[in-house]
């Protein structure tokens, strides 16, 4: 956001029920920001089912911050001033998005007895 706020741009913070983490404005042009902070060197991240939809709804509209090496004290506490910020477009290619992880809803006809 702070990035944005000195390019001119007014930033809304709205992390809040939405699948971006804050929308930029500037003029008549709208800038959907999600930002993802890592301890990594950055190379990939993980992005929600809600983000990836937004981005691909919203083509050209939507950017994608990575802070990488992002430094922790003893407490797990974010070192101020540490990572290095990369801004990417965020229009994610289905051939970009590895599934690492899903949601399975069980029927009740699936449910095994079991002894009590």
């Amino acid at each position: 956001m702070d990035e944005y706020r000195a390019r001119g741009w007014e930033v809304v913070d709205t992390r809040v029920g939405h699948p971006y983490d804050a929308r930029a404005i500037k003029g008549d042009a709208v800038t959907y920001l999600e930002a993802k902070g890592t301890t990594s060197q950055g190379e990939s991240v993980i992005v929600t089912r809600n983000e990836v939809a937004w981005a691909r709804e919203h083509p050209n509209e939507c950017v994608l911050g990575i802070l990488a090496n992002v430094r922790l004290d003893l407490e797990g506490i974010v070192v101020d001033g540490s990572g290095e910020l990369r801004i990417f477009k965020w229009y994610p290619d289905p051939e970009e998005l590895v599934a690492i992880q899903y949601n399975w809803q069980p029927s009740l006809s699936q449910l095994l007895p079991t002894q009590t």
